[in-house]
């Protein structure tokens, strides 16, 4: 517990182990929050059962749920995914079975002034993720979501609808063949995405100088605006939601010019986003493209959409995926025959 001094006392009051006022369920397994680690459905719902009867037969809110690790930071069990998992799971059966007593239990520190049971449901789901991405890492989030459906079920609850940026294919952001030269992904350790320039290997001189950017999936517009760090020009951000729940960042930098999109509006696949296009006859335009993790927008790209100059390959790869191997097992080679037209 670091240093102690009777000043503690005088203060706080005497120093209490929390393993000593507590009820400890032990789950059996290791490194739960890790890939084929997560415990099967039977053992989950054991869990959740176990919790949901404790809770109700000694009157335990829902914020009084702790992890191990959150009672001993040096401690990494049970999982920080895998015990948010457990509270969405819990509140999902609250909201379902209709059991007064539980709904107060799992709901009740989240009821406002106003009493409104509905709002509070909803700020106890987002609390879930909202905590997750505040102690987690941005690929725990991105596993999360798509092992809880969190993203569906707040679309009901908050009685939204995604389906216009649900992503159910990708496309190249460019069409004809683009060739990717120069930076890659973490090569230097700062790139977080792929260049992408026109032409055949070795013949990029013979691209045109002009080239229209395609968005990549169906796709909410989060960013539009101007760069000047790693990719100077103009940037535009979308997110997507995947089939299984998850969501993703698409990021398009290095343009030279932005089509008539607008922040906060849905686009389909294939909607023109803007153009690169080179300064002189003799260099050739590119795109920078990139796939960032949800959370990423949480954490980081909301404020600035511009990844700090001294972000390293650990900073890259905690919030970015590698472009070149997320699209090629989600999309389709070709655009549609009548999105290949420059921008005018």
């Amino acid at each position: 517990y670091g240093t102690y001094t009777l000043l503690q006392d005088m203060f706080d009051g005497p120093v209490v182990d929390p393993n000593m006022v507590t009820i400890a369920i032990e789950v059996t397994g290791s490194q739960i929050d890790h890939p084929g680690k997560l415990p099967g459905d039977q053992q989950i719902a054991n869990v959740v059962a176990t919790v949901w009867s404790i809770m109700k037969r000694y009157g335990i809110l829902s914020t009084n749920i702790l992890g191990h690790n959150e009672i001993q930071l040096g401690k990494a069990d049970p999982g920080k995914k895998f015990l948010a998992l457990i509270k969405y799971l819990i509140g999902l059966r609250a909201l379902t079975e209709q059991d007064p007593e539980m709904q107060v239990l799992v709901f009740g520190p989240f009821l406002k002034a106003n009493g409104n049971l509905q709002q509070a449901v909803t700020s106890y789901f987002q609390f879930l993720r909202d905590y997750l991405v505040l102690v987690g890492t941005q690929q725990q989030v991105y596993d999360w979501e798509a092992e809880s459906k969190y993203w569906f079920v707040n679309d009901r609850l908050v009685n939204t609808n995604s389906w216009g940026y649900l992503a159910e294919q990708f496309l190249w952001p460019l069409s004809g063949t683009a060739v990717q030269a120069g930076y890659t992904f973490l090569n230097p350790d700062f790139h977080a995405g792929v260049d992408f320039y026109l032409g055949k290997e070795g013949q990029r001189e013979s691209a045109p100088l002009s080239q229209p950017i395609y968005l990549a999936a169906n796709g909410r517009c989060v960013y539009t605006g101007a760069t000047h760090s790693h990719c100077q020009g103009k940037t535009a951000l979308f997110r997507h939601r995947q089939a299984d729940g998850a969501e993703v960042l698409s990021v398009y930098d290095h343009l030279s010019e932005l089509s008539n999109i607008q922040t906060g509006e849905d686009y389909p696949a294939g909607s023109l986003i803007g153009a690169i296009q080179s300064e002189r006859s003799y260099l050739n335009p590119y795109l920078h493209f990139a796939v960032a993790y949800g959370a990423s927008w949480d954490t980081d790209l909301k404020n600035s959409p511009e990844n700090p100059l001294n972000g390293g390959a650990n900073w890259i790869k905690n919030r970015y995926l590698e472009p070149n191997a997320y699209l090629e097992e989600r999309m389709k080679t070709r655009l549609p025959t009548d999105l290949r037209g420059y921008l005018s």
